[in-house]
């Protein structure tokens, strides 16, 4: 009779690990995917042992070198010891959110669709908070401001409203929804689903890219771009089809920047102001700091939580952050991390080309080739429990096909 059923607790464990991203930053360091990753490990451990351990062998030695690193560059990271030894504890925490995820798709009975409902769940939910502080103007007190901005372009004076919902800034919520993107659209592509899902994933979609552009995020704005031309050129030349609901999301979109793209196009424009200020500095300037800190550190990296302390002879007051996921790696960790992590997402992109399901090499494609655009958009992302979320999820869609119950 177990066997029969639709789900179990694994599916369970997968859809409200994922479903927790919606709490954001809310708590601190005491983030509610940190605390349930932690509090779910001796079931993952439990369900560990008795599945096959040699598929996730490289990944665990790969694991266990980059915590013990974390750990030992304590003693030479510029933020000293003990805010090094707090960032090594949040690679802890996150190392097992991403193991959490894996091990307990391998006894999920429906791995994929609990992650998709549980980015369902978690979009719909900070999407709530986003238009309430849209239409208000008011924001959660973990955000980093609470007011609209002010930006002046040609003489004319343009208010920029912006929704972070439970993050930090708008970088880090628009961050968060393009790490969902590629989900949702699968949950709104995949004709195995109930047509309620669909719809709902359909109406997802639309919002989100409504809150990317009202974001003003030209990152976001470019790595959805890309997405949907991996659909169009995917259906061109390999499905020969489209889906209608799609057609019928293009649409809405379509409406969308009818009605207010004037509005969307000002937001875009005040963001292209600030360039060069404090607020938006060049990617290329800070790059340049970032690699004077590698070369600093003879690339073994500065140590955990070290680079906004190694930036700060080199940005002379400006900024402190790396604004690239995979710099960020390399200039705390070192060359040879840097290295794994590029090589398993190499990895990832040839095995999708292997993958059966037509629906889940869009998805796989989606989003491995727009994150070297998402991974710009903001900084911190290795203390982002999403980025493993989504690096967790990327995995069983690749090598996970529907669990024991088919989709």
């Amino acid at each position: 009779m177990t066997k029969n059923r639709k789900y179990n607790k694994y599916d369970v464990f997968i859809f409200v690990l994922i479903a927790s991203l919606a709490a954001g930053n809310l708590f601190g360091a005491l983030q509610v995917p940190r605390i349930l990753a932690m509090a779910f490990s001796l079931p993952c451990a439990s369900a560990f042992s008795t599945t096959n351990r040699k598929e996730l062998s490289s990944i665990i030695t790969c694991a266990v070198l980059f915590i013990a690193y974390s750990f030992i560059s304590c003693l030479w990271t510029p933020a000293g010891f003990y805010e090094g030894f707090i960032a090594a504890f949040y690679n802890v925490a996150h190392l097992l959110l991403y193991f959490d995820i894996i091990v307990f798709s391998a006894k999920a009975h429906n791995p994929i669709k609990a992650i998709v409902f549980g980015f369902l769940v978690a979009f719909f939910i900070t999407a709530i908070i986003a238009f309430w502080e849209l239409a208000t103007d008011q924001h959660l007190s973990v955000g980093k401001r609470d007011e609209a901005k002010a930006g002046k372009v040609d003489g004319e004076v343009y208010i920029r409203y912006f929704a972070a919902a439970t993050f930090y800034n708008l970088n880090t919520y628009v961050t968060y929804l393009c790490f969902l993107f590629p989900f949702i659209f699968y949950g709104s592509n995949n004709r195995k689903y109930k047509k309620i899902i669909r719809a709902l994933s359909l109406i997802a979609m639309t919002m989100l890219v409504i809150l990317v552009l009202f974001n003003g995020s030209r990152g976001g704005v470019l790595a959805i771009g890309v997405m949907a031309f991996v659909y169009f050129f995917y259906s061109v030349f390999k499905l020969k089809k489209f889906n209608f609901i799609i057609v019928l999301f293009i649409v809405a979109v379509g409406f969308l920047l009818y009605y207010y793209g004037s509005v969307i196009l000002n937001t875009l424009i005040v963001r292209s102001s600030l360039q060069g200020t404090f607020q938006e500095e060049s990617r290329f300037v800070i790059w340049g700091n970032v690699f004077k800190v590698i070369g600093e550190y003879f690339g073994i990296g500065c140590g955990a939580g070290g680079l906004e302390y190694a930036m700060e002879k080199y940005a002379r007051g400006g900024i402190t952050v790396a604004h690239n996921v995979f710099l960020e790696l390399f200039s705390e960790y070192g060359f040879f991390f840097f290295i794994v992590f590029v090589v398993a997402l190499l990895n990832l992109l040839r095995r999708t080309k292997h993958v059966s399901d037509e629906n889940k090499q869009i998805c796989l494609y989606q989003a491995i080739l727009t994150f070297p655009i998402i991974g710009i958009i903001n900084s911190g992302y290795l203390t982002q429990p999403t980025l493993w979320a989504f690096l967790a999820s990327l995995y069983c869609f690749a090598y996970r096909e529907s669990g024991v119950i088919k989709e």
